[in-house]
């Protein structure tokens, strides 16, 4: 079992207050390695969300979520195993989405500091304070 644990940074007491409801977990599903949805049980037991994919391999979790003026977006979690502790939900995410930034970012070629110093300067300040 994947188990994640979930707090709303806006909650009464800031980063430590679990997200109140269940509406934004209702669009969540359980994703494989190949990137499609995979059976299996998906429920939230308080601030903890238990992830249990239909066969044993790595998985992750795409949630709909409401992003404001954005509006709404698929964002999801890296592939994890199965582990006694819970994964951070939000660092997963930010894992992920650094992880699509970073594989983009060699496809197109844009990691040439030469080219672009202030962005690389920017992305090097922005991975060291992830860190």
């Amino acid at each position: 079992m994947i188990r994640f644990r979930v707090h709303d940074p806006n909650g009464p007491n800031g980063a430590g207050a679990p997200l109140a409801g269940d509406a934004w977990l209702r669009c969540a599903s359980i994703i494989g390695l190949d990137g499609k949805p995979v059976r299996g049980r998906l429920v939230r037991q308080g601030g903890v969300i238990e992830v249990e994919p239909a066969d044993e391999n790595p998985a992750g979790v795409a949630l709909l979520v409401d992003a404001g003026g954005a509006g709404r977006l698929v964002l999801q979690t890296c592939f994890l195993p199965a582990r006694e502790e819970p994964y951070e939900l939000f660092l997963e995410v930010a894992r992920w989405l650094i992880k699509q930034f970073v594989e983009a970012s060699e496809e197109w070629q844009m990691f040439n500091p030469a080219r672009a110093p202030a962005a690389f300067e920017a992305w090097e300040r922005s991975r060291e304070l992830f860190r």
